[in-house]
C-alpha cells in the first residue's frame, strides 16, 4: 500500500473515530448503559451514564483505540499541560502505534488572551515552533510543532464569563518507535 493511501486510510480512522465519540454525546438521555458492539472492523463499548466510549478499529497498520469521556485522563508530551484552574469537560484520545493523540475540552473564567499567552509560553519553553497565532473577535487560535512533526493546537472561544477551549496534541507513547507523525496523518490534523 502506497505512502498516500496509509495517509488516508490512517486519517479517515481518526476521523471516523472522533465522529463516533461526538455522535455517541448525543445518546447521554438515554436512561440505561447502551452496552458494546461488535464487527470484524472492530469493537465499542458506551456507557449512558458515565458518557464514556471506548472503540477499537482494525487497520492495515494496527488497531486504533479510542476513549472519550469526563474523566478520561489525557498523557501529554513534556511541556504542554492542562489550563491552570480549568474544568476539564470531557477528553478523548486515540492511539495507532507509537502516535497517541489527545482533545481536551476545558472552560476557564479567564479571558481568551491570556489562556493563549499560556500556551504560547509553554511552546516557546519547550522549544516548539509557532505554526499559527489567529486572532479574530470571538476567537483565538494557536498551533505549534515540535521534535519528530509533534504538534499541538489550541482553540480558545470567549464565553459570557470566560472561555471555552479544545487543546489537541499529537505525541509518542513510551517505548514504541513509529515514523514521524507529519509523515502518518493528512495535513488537515
Amino acid at each position: 500500500m502506497g505512502q498516500g493511501r496509509v495517509i488516508g486510510s490512517m486519517g479517515r480512522c481518526r476521523l471516523t473515530l472522533a465522529l463516533i465519540a461526538l455522535s455517541l454525546e448525543a445518546c447521554h438521555s438515554q436512561p440505561e448503559p447502551l452496552g458494546t458492539g461488535h464487527s470484524e472492523d472492530g469493537e465499542y463499548t458506551l456507557d449512558a451514564t458515565t458518557h464514556d466510549v471506548t472503540a477499537t478499529i482494525k487497520t492495515s497498520d494496527g488497531p486504533v483505540t479510542l476513549r472519550s469521556g469526563a474523566d478520561v485522563e489525557a498523557t501529554l508530551p513534556q511541556g504542554v499541560s492542562l489550563y491552570p484552574g480549568a474544568d476539564v469537560v470531557r477528553t478523548t484520545t486515540t492511539q495507532s502505534g507509537a502516535v497517541q493523540d489527545a482533545l481536551v475540552t476545558m472552560r476557564s473564567p479567564d479571558e481568551p488572551a491570556a489562556i493563549i499567552d499560556f500556551y504560547r509560553g509553554q511552546a516557546f519553553a519547550a522549544g516548539w515552533t509557532t505554526d499559527m497565532d489567529l486572532a479574530t473577535p470571538t476567537t483565538h487560535a494557536l498551533t505549534a510543532s515540535g521534535p519528530d512533526g509533534l504538534r499541538f493546537s489550541v482553540s480558545v472561544q470567549s464565553q459570557t464569563g470566560g472561555a471555552l477551549m479544545t487543546l489537541r496534541v499529537s505525541s509518542r507513547v513510551p517505548g514504541r518507535a513509529s515514523q514521524p507523525v507529519s509523515q502518518r496523518v493528512s495535513s488537515g490534523r
